[in-house]
């Protein structure tokens, strides 16, 4: 069996084909991903390298979209309170290994 391999215009074209779609989606990216066959990771990756090869701005992804991108939901702010102030930010690293661990359960990506 003979594998044929696709040349690098080939794999461009191919991966603004899936940016297309993608940006064309109605639901979330992971679920255009899994229903495509496709990682997140590489679609990321090629959406970068396209854009910085192209000089021109490619499509872009929004890699958190809601069930509809386009629903408004209204939000109205307060006055803050003593209880919302702090005195000082947190310690830096109470944050790092905050993140860390967050990043490590996939809470963060």
């Amino acid at each position: 069996m003979e594998i044929v391999r696709e040349s690098g215009i080939e794999k461009e074209e191919k991966w603004r084909r899936h940016l297309e779609r993608a940006n064309a989606r109605t639901g979330s990216l992971e679920k255009f991903c899994q229903d495509e066959g496709l990682s997140l990771a590489t679609l990321n990756y090629w959406r970068k390298k396209l854009k910085e090869n192209s000089g021109t701005s490619m499509p872009t992804v929004i890699t958190r979209a809601g069930p509809k991108a386009s629903q408004f939901i209204p939000v109205q702010l307060s006055e803050p309170t003593q209880h919302s102030r702090r005195a000082q930010l947190p310690d830096p690293a109470w944050l790092a290994e905050l993140i860390l661990n967050l990043t490590a359960k996939g809470t963060l990506r």
